[in-house]
């Protein structure tokens, strides 16, 4: 009896620790598959609190059991000692081979293990059923409901929680590269600042406030935007953003290029750079309108943001019939790759898999001007953190292609 009792424990041990460590898209792999008594392991782990309940009661039970046994044989043999000998040996039993060693060998495979332990543990819920059923409604009336009193989850743990079960759904094909990767870009949504998908003021095509109308169809037939931000006099004093669509009206109802510019203007709508891009789509949304000017601490212009740039935070690049072919990022080898000098330091060190600082600059280009130190020329080279970067090409000052290397 004894030893029945210790087999009991070893065996709600193992069926505990393999159906908490099994891979539920694992399981729905294989119950796809035809494995045999998959579709039984997966009605097992839909209901997966009930069986463990059961599996605590036979594991304490056969504990139970056992320990009395033990104590009543050892006191048979030993009157005096007993006691003494019947808990250390036992103890010595019900953690080593009835715990650990069970445990250890159904974390290795959980699936494997989960499968072949499935119908012992079927029946043991079956036959449990009502003792389980009082149990938990004891449970529920001394602390409450235990499903309807669980503390949420901070944000931070159920994240982490979602990404594992992305990265397993990757593993086991029910989730595309490019689907987990959109999906991982709606986690970093929510914390991307505006500064670091702005179209930055050195990018930005705006006109000033004098320009005559008729160069400004012209800019707008050139450049295919939509919608330019005008400026008086200086940049930094964006009086209103012209729409497309107003200056053909004004050519339709004047059929010459008279008329001033200021007169076809919409009010202009700025934000902080440092405001979430989560919050920014929302406000042009509720506002209905398309573009935003970003403005910096001092309230100066530090560059534009559109509806199209907080997408593309999430889909990628959403290009049109006037967008220029260039690529951001081309592979070399498994440790180099060329970037395009905007490209966000976030993406940089994902693509690589390194650590770049990210705290003072946002880009690729703006971390090598700091660490410079000074105007960048062709052929510049930094090393930090085992990452080699090389200056390739500049546009004026700017710096436009930069050599990234990891080195091994």
């Amino acid at each position: 009896m004894i030893g029945l009792s210790l087999l009991a424990t070893a065996f709600a041990c193992a069926a505990e620790a393999a159906l908490t460590s099994a891979n539920p898209f694992r399981v729905k792999r294989m119950s796809r598959e035809g494995v045999p008594r998959a579709d039984l392991l997966e009605s097992i782990l839909e209901r997966e609190d009930w069986y463990l309940s059961a599996l605590l009661i036979l594991k304490n039970a056969a504990v139970i059991v056992a320990a009395c046994l033990a104590t009543i044989l050892a006191l048979s043999y030993a009157p005096r000692w007993g006691i003494v000998i019947a808990i250390v040996s036992l103890m010595l039993f019900v953690l080593f081979l009835c715990r650990l060693v069970p445990r250890a060998w159904a974390t290795r495979d959980p699936e494997r293990v989960a499968l072949l332990l499935s119908k012992p543990t079927r029946w043991l819920g079956l036959v449990l059923y009502p003792l389980v059923r009082v149990f938990r409604g004891i449970t529920d009336v001394l602390i409450g409901d235990a499903e309807a009193q669980e503390a949420p989850k901070d944000a931070a743990a159920l994240e982490a929680e979602l990404r594992l079960f992305i990265d397993a759904g990757e593993e086991e094909g029910y989730i595309e590269e490019d689907e987990r990767e959109m999906i991982a870009s709606i986690f970093e949504f929510g914390e991307t600042l505006v500064r670091e998908i702005m179209v930055p003021r050195i990018d930005m095509i705006a006109l000033e406030v004098e320009t005559p109308v008729d160069e400004a169809l012209n800019v707008i037939v050139e450049t295919g935007y939509s919608r330019i931000p005008i400026y008086e006099e200086a940049i930094e004093n964006i009086v209103g953003v012209l729409n497309a669509k107003d200056l053909l009206a004004h050519f339709r109802d004047n059929k010459d290029s008279s008329g001033e510019l200021r007169d076809l203007l919409r009010p202009a709508h700025f934000v902080p750079e440092t405001n979430k891009v989560g919050e920014v789509l929302e406000e042009l949304q509720r506002e209905r309108i398309q573009m935003a000017i970003v403005v910096d601490e001092y309230g100066g212009t530090a560059g534009l943001v559109t509806v199209e740039d907080a997408l593309e935070e999430i889909v990628g690049e959403i290009e049109d019939e006037y967008d220029t072919a260039e690529a951001f990022f081309e592979r070399i080898g498994d440790h180099e790759a060329i970037f395009n000098a905007r490209m966000d330091l976030d993406d940089v060190n994902r693509m690589m898999d390194v650590d770049l600082p990210t705290e003072d600059s946002d880009t690729l280009g703006g971390l090598i001007y700091s660490l410079l130190g000074g105007v960048p020329k062709v052929g510049d080279e930094v090393v930090l953190d085992g990452v080699k970067i090389t200056v390739l090409s500049l546009s004026g000052r700017r710096i436009h292609k930069v050599r990234v290397i990891k080195e091994e």
